[in-house]
């Protein structure tokens, strides 16, 4: 797992797979969530990936 503060150091060629959204702590839905887009990454070939945020987006 890598850890960016910026989206913009982010480089990579490889196609991947990502979810976006504001997981302020990894409960059943937010592993569930995970999980499906592990699975369909794997199968796609791709690699997976979360965006998520510091603060909430609305604040």
């Amino acid at each position: 797992m890598s850890v960016l503060e910026e989206l913009a150091r982010l480089h990579t060629t490889t196609p991947t797979v990502i979810t976006v959204g504001m997981f302020d702590g990894v409960h059943r839905g937010h592993q569930y969530l995970i999980g499906c887009l592990k699975k369909e990454a794997a199968h796609l070939g791709h690699i997976s990936g979360v965006i998520t945020f510091t603060n909430h987006p609305r604040s």
